[in-house]
């Protein structure tokens, strides 16, 4: 279950739920106030190559409804994994834990950069 919080009057408001479950995964806040989750495992124990962003939909106008939308998979499943949010907008996760294996940064990674039409100014 996601809640939205309001940090000034302590609500807490339902969202949309994930598309898949991550526990122990990798979460940003990108610069434009869209949510990245990637990795996790599930309740069975199995590893989880998925990612997803929280954000307008595609083709939705800028007062449409935010909710979950797939990103491409990570090439490896990872969980208690790293990430970064860099500069350009692009979210990386690093290292973190497989089937068994640890993944040190230098092992591998996954990176994803928004596409334009997620972008959006704020002033």
């Amino acid at each position: 279950m996601v809640q939205l919080v309001d940090l000034a009057t302590g609500v807490c408001t339902p969202r949309l739920a994930l598309l898949h479950t991550h526990r122990l995964s990798a979460a940003a806040r990108m610069p434009d106030a869209r949510i990245v989750c990637a990795g996790g495992i599930v309740v069975n124990g199995a590893v989880q190559s998925t990612a997803e962003m929280w954000g307008l939909p595609e083709q939705g106008a800028v007062d449409a409804a935010w909710t979950w939308r797939a990103l491409p998979a990570m090439g490896v499943g990872r969980y208690v994994c790293y990430r970064c949010v860099m500069r350009d907008g692009c979210f990386a996760v690093l290292g973190g834990w497989g089937i068994g294996i640890k993944h040190g940064p230098a092992q591998s990674h996954f990176s994803f950069r928004p596409s334009p039409v997620w972008c959006r100014q704020f002033t």
